[in-house]
């Protein structure tokens, strides 16, 4: 079975970044370039910005147009084909008063169970404090899996982002680089388990 499966490591995958922030001068920018030029060595990635597609609050999620979604815009038609077609959901989230972002939480609820089921999901949550918006990443964890998103059990919460990441996406902290490594780790073995299984037997109804 092991051997198989390593037989499999060079299959195609897909990432989807959702980045959950919308502040001016926001670290979302800096997180998700540091992100970028890791993930896209294993990952063909497309990326879900509300400050390029116009979430807001959720007044009429995807589902409730009909199945050719009539009447839907187009950049929530997209958003919806991205994420479908995606093997792995990355979140990235800032902490708001000990909880995930409501832009994150608004994009996600655009969309039902069948968008997310059968994939694998993380979670990346940052502050300009000591913990890393910890609290707003568990949150973000318990909403994915409930979706079916299978979170992996590392969370990638990074503290004081401010100084440990460059404008550019520079990685300026060893452990914050140890901790990224593990976490595309952990997130490409789930994706192709996911993967592996939907090719195989289907997705689940």
């Amino acid at each position: 079975m092991y051997r198989a499966f390593k037989q499999e490591t060079h299959m195609q995958l897909k990432a989807v970044i959702i980045v959950g922030s919308v502040r001016q001068n926001r670290l979302a920018d800096r997180v998700l370039k540091m992100i970028l030029a890791t993930i896209q060595n294993s990952y063909e990635c497309d990326v879900i910005d509300p400050l390029v597609m116009p979430f807001g609050f959720v007044k009429t999620p995807i589902f409730h147009y009909d199945e050719e979604r009539n009447g839907a815009p187009q950049w929530l038609i997209k958003a919806e084909k991205l994420i479908k077609e995606s093997d792995a959901i990355v979140v990235i989230t800032p902490e708001y008063n000990h909880s995930l972002s409501p832009i994150a939480a608004s994009i996600i609820d655009h969309f039902g169970v069948d968008t997310y089921k059968c994939k694998a999901s993380a979670v990346v949550s940052y502050s300009i404090g000591k913990l890393g918006g910890i609290r707003a990443a568990d949150q973000g964890k318990i909403l994915l899996n409930k979706l079916g998103a299978i979170c992996v059990p590392h969370v990638l919460s990074i503290s004081e982002a401010d100084k440990k990441i460059s404008q550019h996406g520079v990685i300026l902290n060893k452990s914050l680089l140890i901790s990224l490594k593990k976490l595309m780790k952990d997130l490409k073995w789930y994706t192709m388990a996911f993967k592996t299984q939907r090719e195989r037997f289907g997705e689940l109804n």
